[in-house]
């Protein structure tokens, strides 16, 4: 479980977050089901919809999500990777650098699982 990461919702405003739930739901339904965009769409949805008051129950915004990254498959977290890597990028050219730092945490954190997942001799 190293590559455990918490998720800091914090750095992205609810307009970069309601654009990282859309695209990540989104992503999660391309080609095969992708566990992890679904899992971490599922967050980013509660989140935006605790932070615009469209629970119907009276639910504050996240305070801590853990992810373990080695649980999921190879392709899941190539893909996360890509897609954060793009997300990453896209904040970058429009001056989010909060969303930025996000989106590589993310992607440094997928990376690393990807690594381990590469060195513990997974096919």
């Amino acid at each position: 479980m190293m590559d455990e990461q918490n998720l800091n919702l914090d750095l992205l405003d609810t307009r970069s977050l309601g654009l990282v739930w859309g695209l990540t739901a989104g992503r999660a339904k391309d080609g095969n089901r992708n566990l992890l965009l679904s899992q971490l769409g599922a967050v980013f949805e509660e989140e935006y919809q605790a932070r615009t008051g469209q629970l119907t129950t009276s639910m504050q915004p996240i305070e801590s999500v853990r992810i373990d990254f080695e649980e999921f498959g190879k392709a899941d977290l190539t893909r996360a990777l890509q897609h954060f890597l793009c997300l990453a990028a896209a904040f970058g050219s429009t001056g989010k650098f909060s969303s930025v730092q996000f989106c590589k945490t993310m992607s440094e954190s997928i990376f690393s699982a990807l690594s381990a997942y590469a060195g513990a001799g997974h096919a």
